[in-house]
């Protein structure tokens, strides 16, 4: 019988019989290692304004607070339900994560002028 890389998992092969307690003991730690990731995400709702970027040239910069953000990643994605123009936008704004200092998450613009409209994003903190 094989072993998986990361988690040592029993891997049955053809002719090895399949031990049920093997079987629910992996079930176990599959979900408790999921419900952890899970768990580990939090998001919230973040309004690009267009008068908050700073910077005569790219990159532009925005700063925001996210509380309890340290040693976190942040991940910055539009709304689903944001209008075309706006989507436009923050694909022609080019924006990066720059970085994450305390409980501020700085993002650059290197597009070529600054976003003109408000910009609605979900912030994902991992």
């Amino acid at each position: 019988m094989k072993l998986t890389k990361n988690y040592g998992f029993r891997k049955p092969e053809a002719d090895d019989f399949i031990n049920h307690e093997d079987w629910a003991a992996m079930m176990d730690a599959v979900d408790e290692e999921l419900a952890g990731k899970a768990d580990g995400s939090v998001s919230c709702l973040v309004i690009m304004r267009a008068d908050q970027w700073t910077g005569d040239a790219p990159p532009y910069l925005i700063s925001f607070v996210i509380e309890d953000l340290a040693d976190h990643n942040v991940e910055i994605v539009p709304i689903p339900d944001i209008t075309e123009e706006q989507v436009q936008g923050f694909m022609d704004a080019q924006i990066m994560t720059g970085r994450i200092e305390k409980n501020t998450v700085t993002l650059k613009a290197y597009g070529e002028e600054k976003p003109s409209i408000n910009l609605p994003v979900i912030a994902i903190i991992r």
